[in-house]
C-alpha cells in the first residue's frame, strides 16, 4: 500500500479510480450529476478513514465504473471491514493476539505470589465451554 495515508477501503477505491483514469474530483462530479451531494473533500475523508463512507457508495461505484466481480467483492469487503484500518493492520490481528498472549504468559511469573496462586486456581477450573454437554460426553 502506498504512503497516501489511506485505509484499506481508501486503497481499493484509489485503485478503482486509477484504473479508470478517474479521480476523487471526477467521482464527486459524477455523483453530483446523479443527485448525490458528494464533494471531493468528503471522498478524501472517506478514503483516509476520517469519516465513514455512506452506505450507498459501493452501489454508486458499481454503476459508475462497471466494476468486475473481483473489484465488487474487494470493494464490499474493504467497505465492511476496512474503513478505519489499513489492510496490513487487519491481516496482523492474529499475530498481534499471539504476541499479547505471550506477554501475558511471561508476566505471570512476575506477579505477586497471591496473584499466581489465584491464577493457578482459576486455570485449574473447568472452562465454561467445557460444561456444555456434547453427545460424546453425556452424563448419566
Amino acid at each position: 500500500m502506498g504512503g497516501r495515508g489511506y485505509t484499506w477501503f481508501g486503497e481499493v477505491l484509489h485503485e478503482i479510480l486509477r484504473s479508470r483514469g478517474s479521480s476523487q474530483s471526477a467521482l464527486a462530479r459524477e455523483a453530483q450529476a446523479r443527485g448525490y451531494d458528494y464533494r471531493q473533500n468528503s471522498i478524501s475523508n472517506w478514503m483516509r478513514g476520517v469519516h465513514a463512507a455512506p452506505p450507498d457508495l459501493p452501489t454508486l461505484l458499481k454503476e459508475i465504473y462497471d466494476l468486475t466481480a473481483h473489484e465488487w467483492l474487494e470493494l464490499a469487503v474493504a467497505f465492511a471491514y476496512g474503513q478505519r484500518f489499513r489492510k496490513e493492520d487487519l491481516q496482523n490481528t492474529g499475530a498481534s493476539r499471539q504476541w499479547r498472549l505471550k506477554l501475558k504468559d511471561e508476566a505471570k511469573g512476575y506477579a505477586p505470589q497471591e496473584e499466581r496462586s489465584l491464577h493457578a486456581t482459576i486455570s485449574a477450573q473447568e472452562e465454561p465451554w467445557e460444561r456444555v454437554t456434547s453427545p460424546s460426553r453425556v452424563e448419566k
